[in-house]
């Protein structure tokens, strides 16, 4: 699969409400989500734990840079979870653990997130899904679309996974 995407530091959830309720997307709840990051030496693997309920083992390759970029991934649905947390974690060695509140709202084929990352903050994430020629070609001006509803500045944007803010915070010490 694939979809293009943006990540930014959003502070202001308020401004976010707005902007949603302007372009008319839907409300689709909240997502209580625990991501494992796993090393790799190319790419990304993570599993994640929705609501305590559901597992995916999540794989993605993706540019690291601040303009919208296209992430390829791969999804699966996996049980149970806490065994195949042991083996990877002993195979692969564990990375980083993120913990965050999402809310999710939809707008037409892109997935809104309002992110509360744990130790990190706030943050706004796009991912406009293209799962066809035409989605593909349509997800820049959709991406431009949203960037000027939502009033994002290309300073705003972050370049990297939550996973890499995380770990260079904890390198730092802070």
């Amino acid at each position: 699969m694939k979809n293009l995407e943006i990540k930014c530091v959003y502070p202001e959830k308020i401004s976010a409400l707005k902007a949603i309720k302007n372009i008319g997307a839907k409300y689709k709840g909240i997502l209580v989500q625990k991501d494992v990051y796993f090393k790799l030496s190319s790419g990304r693997l993570k599993l994640r734990s929705i609501n305590n309920k559901r597992h995916e083992l999540i794989f993605y390759h993706r540019a690291e840079t601040k303009s919208a970029r296209y992430s390829n991934y791969k999804i699966v649905r996996v049980s149970p979870h806490k065994q195949i947390l042991k083996i990877l974690t002993r195979v692969l060695g564990r990375l980083v653990t993120i913990e965050k509140k999402r809310e999710l709202y939809i707008y037409q084929n892109v997935r809104i997130h309002l992110d509360s990352v744990k130790s990190l903050g706030n943050f706004l994430e796009f991912e406009v899904a293209c799962r066809t020629v035409l989605d593909e070609r349509q997800a820049a001006g959709k991406m431009r679309f949203l960037k000027k509803e939502f009033g994002i500045k290309k300073k705003d944007m972050i370049a990297v996974s939550y996973s890499d803010i995380l770990l260079r915070k904890n390198n730092k010490g802070g």
